[in-house]
């Protein structure tokens, strides 16, 4: 059962940017930690980028802003209409070429763990774990390729041995 009682107090003050937080009666403030994302892209690619190598790292605590207006618009596409094509990604880009992603681990996000629009887009052997939107999201900048045009196939983006989870 919940006692509303002890719980601990947060409040924010967003014209300051401060947080404000009580602690439980047992608890050692020097003790407590707190992480609060501040933005909502940690990585971001400019559109015309391209050559891109991002490999061993890790990528976490990203927000995402809140769609407001879901239910007064009609939702054409997203993800069973809860819009989350429409969230940010930790990792994301809009017009970008030649990408490989790999050995990357992106967990803790309010978005998409990786949201990438452009050709020759690689992941590879990452982990996207924990995010509020999508785990792994890549569209093509060029027409869907089929299997008798080998030269489009080749641009087509493309995901291997990755791991997502609590998406």
């Amino acid at each position: 059962k919940f006692n509303i009682l002890s719980k601990p107090k947060i409040k924010t003050d967003k014209t300051t940017n401060i947080i404000y937080y009580r602690p439980f009666p047992n608890e050692k403030v020097e003790e407590f930690s707190a992480i609060v994302p501040l933005t909502t892209r940690v990585i971001y690619f400019e559109d015309g980028a391209s050559d891109i190598v991002v490999k061993g790292i890790d990528v976490t605590e990203a927000t995402t802003s809140v769609v407001t207006d879901v239910y007064s618009m009609k939702v054409t596409r997203g993800a069973g209409g809860f819009v989350s094509m429409e969230q940010t990604g930790a990792i994301e880009s809009n017009d970008i070429n030649n990408v490989l992603i790999e050995d990357v681990n992106v967990y803790k996000t309010g978005g998409h763990g990786i949201k990438i629009k452009g050709n020759n887009v690689f992941v590879r052997n990452c982990s996207v774990t924990d995010c509020g939107a999508g785990g792994i999201m890549l569209n093509l900048q060029t027409e869907i390729p089929t299997n008798t045009d080998e030269e489009l196939y080749k641009t087509w983006p493309a995901v291997e041995n990755c791991k997502i989870s609590n998406i």
